[in-house]
């Protein structure tokens, strides 16, 4: 599969609080026929301790000596000393046969089963390059003091941002990648301390496979503790997987949009609003069959994976971490892709799984950033003084979440907590939702007086004079209620 837009990237210079429910470098870069690097351009403070105390002590009620939160993770035996991570583009949780999709995802729905999963999870973004960064750096955009921006791709990340992969490198493991996204690349400087990597831009599913499979041969013929990447750009668009995942196409009639080539993204964005409700139906269905193709398509390639490192026997001494980047909007809120920030584009998923863990589900508010400091703790390894996001289950229920999309004067700023949305755009339009009673956003209550609006505005303001402070080329029209 290529990219949505073949473009090259330029080379580096020179709810409640949760319910804890357990159940009973050797680079060999590949590029796209044309020689360019396909591209997507669908265009807190260390981990300090949340917990309130318990002020008994009234001479001095500053001393907070209550020990901090504990993680839901519920463990039987050793600790995992190895972590296998699968990363998927572009993915939809709610399309998993697990919560009753459309798309027939028995493997991954097996995995999840059998996994404790981050339910309420969101990417600090839409898009790619930050959804990685902000997970691989375990910071958001503003505490790195970098902002990835869709109009300049050529501004990569300082390389002195400390990544997950470098305190792995340098703690003595084998660290190894595999990446069909750009954006996750030593170029995109999101992932740079990999001993060894392995980039294959915009390829399908099958060629990411057989490199993993690979690596995971070589792997278990070495002795060190390992940490191996593996990035999915299916099912991104355009939506082609094989012809054996397009049961049912032949059975619907004919569009005139080509889903499976590159150019129809743009194509059919401008055109939507123009087409009868008949035609809009027909494509859809179209898209929706493809899109689910793509996922079982990425389905039946996980379970290869996990069959050979079973088979290895790489599984006994490893945490499994799978997640997805960022969502997909299919038309639900006026667009197809992820160039907005509504939940469809910014939701994502994480499920952490080894012999000895409990499966279960987490409900509580988690992020990006979380990935990291979850997992060092889990292995019981050291955190990390660059890491600010928050140990799972450390993060209190009404911590606001925030995601942005930069793009200069395009720029779109989200925060989220409790179930209360605000969406501004640097345009100057603003909305607001309660997705407890609206989770699809379409009803837009933004009222200016609004208890919830003007406390989500005060937060806001704070994150938008810290993007100011970055990058101050473009001033944001009206901000506030």
């Amino acid at each position: 599969m290529l990219a949505c837009v073949t473009k090259d990237l330029p080379p580096p210079p020179d709810g409640d609080p949760a319910d804890s429910t357990p159940a009973d470098s050797t680079d060999t870069t590949t590029s796209d026929d044309s020689g360019t690097v396909p591209t997507e351009t669908d265009p807190p403070p260390d981990d300090t301790d949340p917990s309130s105390g318990d002020d008994t002590d009234q001479t001095d009620d500053t001393d907070d000596t209550s020990p901090p939160p504990t993680s839901p993770l519920s463990w039987s035996g050793a600790r995992p000393k190895n972590v296998l991570m699968i990363v998927l583009d572009t993915a939809r949780p709610d399309w998993f046969g697990r919560y009753d999709g459309r798309a027939s995802t028995p493997n991954l729905d097996a995995l999840l089963a059998d996994s404790f999963v981050l339910e309420n999870h969101r990417s600090c973004s839409d898009w790619t390059w930050p959804s990685v960064l902000c997970a691989q750096s375990g910071r958001s955009e503003t505490e790195l003091d970098f902002i990835t921006d869709g109009s300049a791709l050529s501004e990569v990340p300082p390389a002195s941002i400390v990544m997950a992969e470098d305190v792995l490198r340098d703690a003595g493991w084998y660290t190894a990648m595999v990446s069909s996204n750009s954006f996750f690349s030593e170029d995109a400087k999101t992932a740079v301390g990999f001993e060894r990597q392995e980039n294959r831009f915009g390829e399908p599913a099958s060629l990411i496979t057989a490199s993993a499979l690979s690596l995971l041969d070589g792997i278990a013929a070495q002795d060190a503790p390992w940490y191996l990447h593996l990035h999915y750009f299916d099912p991104h668009t355009p939506y082609s997987p094989p012809d054996e995942y397009l049961t049912g196409l032949d059975e619907l009639d004919p569009i005139s949009y080509d889903l499976g080539q590159d150019y129809t993204h743009a194509v059919l964005n401008k055109a939507w609003h123009g087409l009868d409700e008949a035609t809009r139906a027909l494509v859809l269905a179209h898209m929706e069959l493809r899109y689910a193709g793509e996922l079982s398509y990425f389905d039946d390639q996980i379970d290869q994976v996990l069959d050979r490192a079973e088979a290895l026997g790489l599984l006994d001494d490893t945490l499994l971490v799978f997640w997805t980047d960022h969502g997909e909007q299919l038309f639900e809120n006026g667009s197809w892709g992820h160039d907005q920030l509504y939940d469809v584009e910014n939701r994502a998923i994480v499920s952490i799984k080894a012999p000895a863990l409990a499966p279960g589900t987490w409900s509580g508010p988690t992020l990006h950033q979380d990935i990291w400091p979850t997992i060092l703790d889990a292995m019981e390894l050291p955190t990390q003084p660059d890491f600010s996001g928050a140990v799972l289950g450390w993060r209190p229920a009404d911590d606001p979440r925030f995601a942005m999309r930069y793009l200069g004067d395009q720029t779109q700023l989200t925060i989220e907590r409790e179930g209360k949305k605000l969406y501004y755009r640097w345009s100057g339009a603003k909305e607001f939702y309660d997705l407890s009673a609206d989770p699809g956003e379409q009803t837009d209550l933004y009222d200016a007086a609004d208890p919830d609006v003007i406390a989500l505005w005060e937060l806001m303001e704070d994150e938008i004079s810290a993007i100011l402070a970055i990058k101050p080329d473009y001033e944001p029209v009206n901000p506030g209620p």
